[in-house]
C-alpha cells in the first residue's frame, strides 16, 4: 500500500526539460485532463495529483502488488521527485499499460482493474492512496483553514459539534475523516448530511485510519477489505 504526497514546490523547482519529460510520461487520461485546464493553480493541482498517482501505481505494480506494508512518501523537492520518476522510466510497457487503464464508477469514483486508488488535493499539495484491488479506499487532505459553520452543522452530529466547538483543528480533522469516508464509499459530499456518516468512533472501528500532518495540514486515510 502506498500513500504518495507531491507538493507544488517539487514541481516548480524542475527545469523545463524535466517537466516536459514528466508530462509526456503521464497516462493518457491524466495528461488529457491536465492539458485541458486553463487556470494555473488548478493545472498545478492536476499535475501534482497525476504524478502522485503514477509514482504510487508504478511502485505498487513493480512490487507485484505487495500491500502488507504501508509506504508514505512525501515528495517536496525536485530531486526526490526525479528520483522516483527515474525508477518509473525503466518499467516495462506492460506495467505502464496497467497504470493507464481507468474507468469511473457512480459518482465519478475512479477505478483501475489492477488496484484501488483515491486522489485528493488542497492548497499546494496533492496526494494519492493506492492498494490492492480488494480494499475500499478513501482519503482527503485539507490545508489549515477555518471550516464554514453552516457546512459543519449539516454533516456533523450535535455531539461532534460540541466536541469541536473551541478547536478549529479538530473541526478540520473531523471534516477530512468524513470526506475520506464518503470517498471510500464512492459517494460525494454534495447533499450529504450527518445521518449519512457513522460516528467517528465507528469509522475507526470499521476502517483502519491513518492520520498525518503535513506542515499543519491534516490528511485522513481510511481503508478496509472490501
Amino acid at each position: 500500500m502506498y500513500i504518495v504526497l507531491v507538493s507544488f514546490e517539487a514541481i516548480e523547482e524542475l527545469e523545463e526539460e524535466k517537466l516536459d519529460k514528466i508530462i509526456a510520461f503521464l497516462p493518457g487520461f491524466r495528461k488529457e485532463k491536465y492539458l485541458s485546464i486553463k487556470h494555473e493553480e488548478e493545472k498545478k493541482r492536476s499535475l501534482a495529483a497525476s504524478i502522485a498517482y503514477v509514482i504510487a501505481a508504478g511502485l505498487f505494480l513493480s512490487q507485484s502488488g505487495e500491500d502488507e506494508k504501508k509506504v508514505f512518501l512525501k515528495i517536496c523537492k525536485a530531486n526526490d521527485l526525479m528520483k522516483y520518476m527515474n525508477k518509473l522510466y525503466v518499467l516495462d510497457f506492460k506495467l505502464l499499460d496497467k497504470i493507464n487503464k481507468v474507468s469511473y464508477l457512480e459518482h465519478n469514483k475512479p477505478q483501475n482493474p489492477y488496484f484501488s486508488y483515491n486522489l485528493s488535493h488542497s492548497g499546494p499539495y496533492a496526494v494519492c492512496g493506492l492498494a490492492a484491488l480488494d480494499y475500499e479506499l478513501g482519503l482527503d487532505i485539507e490545508v489549515a483553514r477555518k471550516m464554514p459553520d453552516k457546512l459543519l452543522s449539516r454533516i456533523m452530529t450535535e455531539e461532534e459539534i460540541r466536541l469541536c466547538s473551541c478547536d478549529e483543528g479538530l473541526k478540520l480533522r473531523f471534516w477530512t475523516m468524513k470526506e475520506a469516508y464518503l470517498k471510500a464509499k464512492g459517494t460525494g459530499i454534495r447533499g450529504a448530511n450527518a445521518e449519512d456518516f457513522p460516528p467517528i468512533k465507528l469509522i475507526e472501528d470499521e476502517y483502519e485510519v491513518i492520520k498525518e500532518e503535513i506542515c499543519g495540514n491534516p490528511i485522513s486515510f481510511l481503508y478496509k477489505k472490501a
